[in-house]
């Protein structure tokens, strides 16, 4: 009857903890990656605004000069390279770089993805060829051309690896279909989350949900990142999940230890006890043998308790 009090009693404990740590899991993981995903959007939407200001100065400036428009500080401190593609097929571009001499923008992706839908777009970020950095595309309409603007996803990146809740885990960005897009692993940049995720992939929503990386159990969730034209991504979070839940590990020992300890003072104080309690039926029993057997001594009082 102890034990089952005691082992209902930690089950009891246990769930009660349980269900405390992934309630505060899931108020901390939706506060960090909604604050990780407003950043990521300030961040991207600053340069935006940047790039269509650009634009509009370009459209409304009848002796303009394009190199000059491309070569401000602010551009130059911003944007890895900035251009500008005309109707005409002309390119102008900073800083200057060796293109082939039939290159025409019309036919690029960004121009052409800008040209049909009339508005401003962001690439999927990417790993640039020549210096292997993390970068993505911003163009905007300008009039019947096209502005652009190649920006290096390090500011991102630290925005991303930033988040380490406590050493608990880390944050990710990934794409609506699933493509990692940023990562602390640069390994695993431009993976898909199958992947990581080879046992158990898991599904794109801000609900805590339990799986299998190749790091082991994780508990991952997805906080979208909005305001951003033309992309869907999300945020990732990917938590430990035996650091995640140490404490009610730590509880399970402390209760099995308490139980045991308490179960054997039980046994010792019942046994002391029941001797005590025992001790003259013991003498009155030994005294009705000697009896039984002829040699008890019938003048002798047997001891009351």
């Amino acid at each position: 009857m102890v034990t089952t009090a005691f082992f209902g009693f930690s089950v009891y404990n246990d769930a009660l903890q349980r269900e405390t740590i992934n309630e505060n899991l899931r108020t901390y993981v939706n506060d960090a990656g909604n604050l990780t995903a407003e950043n990521i959007t300030s961040w991207i939407s600053g340069r935006v605004l940047l790039l269509e200001n650009l634009a509009y100065d370009l459209n409304t400036e009848s002796d303009r000069n394009i190199q000059s428009y491309l070569q401000s500080r602010t551009l130059v401190n911003t944007f890895k390279t900035s251009y500008l593609g005309e109707a005409d097929g002309s390119f102008s571009m900073h800083p200057q770089a060796d293109i082939p001499a039939d290159y025409d923008p019309r036919t690029r992706p960004w121009y052409t993805a800008v040209e049909s839908s009339g508005a401003t777009l962001l690439t999927q970020p990417y790993i640039d060829a020549s210096s292997g950095d993390l970068v993505m595309s911003i163009a905007t309409p300008s009039g019947q051309n096209v502005v652009g603007g190649d920006l290096d996803l390090a500011v991102v990146s630290s925005i991303i690896n930033a988040l380490d809740f406590n050493g608990l885990g880390y944050a990710f960005l990934v794409s609506g279909d699933g493509k990692v897009l940023v990562h602390p692993d640069k390994q695993r940049q431009m993976k898909a989350l199958e992947e990581l995720f080879p046992s158990k992939v898991p599904v794109i929503s801000a609900e805590l949900q339990e799986t299998v990386s190749v790091e082991g159990n994780r508990l991952v969730a997805f906080l979208p990142v909005s305001g951003l034209p033309g992309v869907d991504w999300q945020v990732g979070l990917s938590i430990d999940r035996e650091k995640a839940f140490a404490s009610l590990t730590e509880f399970r020992v402390s209760a099995f230890l308490a139980t045991s300890i308490a179960i054997s003072a039980i046994v010792v104080l019942l046994g002391m006890l029941m001797g005590f309690l025992l001790r003259p039926l013991t003498s009155l029993g030994a005294a009705l043998e000697d009896i039984a057997q002829g040699e008890g001594d019938l003048t002798v009082a047997c001891p009351l308790p």
